[in-house]
């Protein structure tokens, strides 16, 4: 091979490295934009599940406000209080008066804004995380390297105001109360918040509505059975307000033990024709320790189980209670006052919500009784989500 034809060769081959490292760089290229795409929508998703999941309490809050009050800033601020209570991606959420409106339900199933008009009277909410919204728009991971800072998501709701009472089937509602250590500053805000609930029933009363209590920690009992909310509301509020924390019971948060009870509750006192209704209030999720035994050959104890295998069985007791309460036709509302940090637990207990019950969790001890409220709107008929 002559000099000019080995250059010739070189020079075509270094041609050949010099596409193959273009074509190296453009697939990088696109890998990297796929691990954006998919780091950043499911972001986006989580934020606007969150977003959909607060305007959806927060209308129902302002819809169960409307039942008792027009006065437009009365309406807001309770919807606007309920949004407060909810957190989107690790910041509360909060919302302007512009965010709430007033009107109807049309007789077509649109809405009509404002007063007065015909059709039911509903509130709706609109959830942003937006530029222009006071916690600011989505802010993008991976996709900043390619010009994208931030996202707006918003989500909106739509409740109108039910029939009322009129029709509904009795409750018999359990309130499952967390008695672990983890709840002792914030027990008292819990109790108060229990009784509100009691009272909006009590306030709408059917003969048939009735109470249990349940508390639980590493076990439960039950102070009190399932009792009228109508001629003894007196007894219920006593139960409710003589709700101590757990010393006298097992250690640890076995939240499956305050489900079992209440189910067993509700299956063996219950009447028929009744909505059947468990009310989880809890701080976290389920937690446990590890387990040792006495062992007479080595003459010490012995771990069985570590902590961690003890929690995980723990966690799965709880979603086995809430499936079997379920298949019962028992909803169950989930109500989590979360610390700051602790979003895992908010979403354990919101994944134990059953048969259309609701999951709420705030990191403000003050908006429980907001929530309770709401739950009692909710299961007497009140406020009914239409969009």
């Amino acid at each position: 091979m002559s000099y000019t034809e080995r250059r010739e060769l070189r020079g075509t081959t270094g041609r050949r490295r010099g596409v193959a490292s273009g074509m190296v760089i453009v697939a990088l290229m696109g890998l990297l934009g796929m691990l954006a795409l998919t780091a950043d929508l499911g972001t986006l998703h989580v934020a606007r599940q969150q977003l959909q999941n607060a305007a959806d309490a927060a209308a129902l809050a302002g819809a169960a406000q409307l039942r008792q009050s027009t006065d437009t800033a009365t309406v807001a601020a309770e919807a606007i209080a309920m949004a407060a209570s909810n957190v989107v991606l690790g910041q509360q959420l909060v919302l302007d008066g512009s965010d709430v409106e007033i009107g109807y339900w049309g007789a077509d199933d649109a809405w009509v804004p404002g007063w007065p008009a015909t059709g039911l009277p509903a509130v709706r909410v609109t959830a942003r995380r937006t530029a222009s919204s006071a916690g600011g728009p989505v802010n993008m991971t991976f996709a900043r390297l390619f010009g994208v800072e931030t996202v707006d998501v918003a989500a909106s709701a739509t409740a109108q105001v039910s029939g009322g009472q009129i029709g509904r089937p009795p409750v018999e509602i359990a309130i499952v109360q967390d008695v672990s250590n983890s709840f002792a500053q914030e027990l008292e805000m819990a109790k108060l918040a229990d009784r509100d609930l009691v009272d909006i029933v009590h306030d709408s009363y059917f003969s048939g509505d009735t109470f249990g209590v349940v508390r639980f920690r590493g076990s439960a009992n039950r102070p009190l059975g399932l009792t009228s909310a109508g001629a003894d509301v007196s007894t219920v509020r006593a139960a409710v307000s003589g709700i101590t924390l757990g010393s006298d019971l097992a250690s640890g948060t076995n939240t499956a033990s305050g489900l079992d009870n209440a189910t067993q509750m509700l299956l063996s006192q219950a009447a028929a024709d009744t909505d059947r209704i468990i009310v989880l209030v809890s701080d976290g999720m389920p937690s446990g320790s590890a387990e040792y035994v006495w062992s007479t050959t080595l003459n010490r104890y012995v771990l069985v189980r570590t902590a961690e295998q003890v929690t995980a069985d723990l966690r799965q007791d709880a979603i086995d209670a809430a499936d079997a309460a379920a298949a019962a036709g028992i909803t169950i509302h989930t109500v989590t006052f979360i610390q700051d940090g602790a979003n895992g637990d908010a979403e354990f207990n919101a994944s134990l919500a059953r048969n259309g019950g609701f999951a709420f969790h705030t990191p403000e001890p003050e908006d429980l009784t907001t929530i309770l409220r709401t739950v009692g709107h909710i299961e007497v008929g009140h406020p009914v989500l239409v969009q």
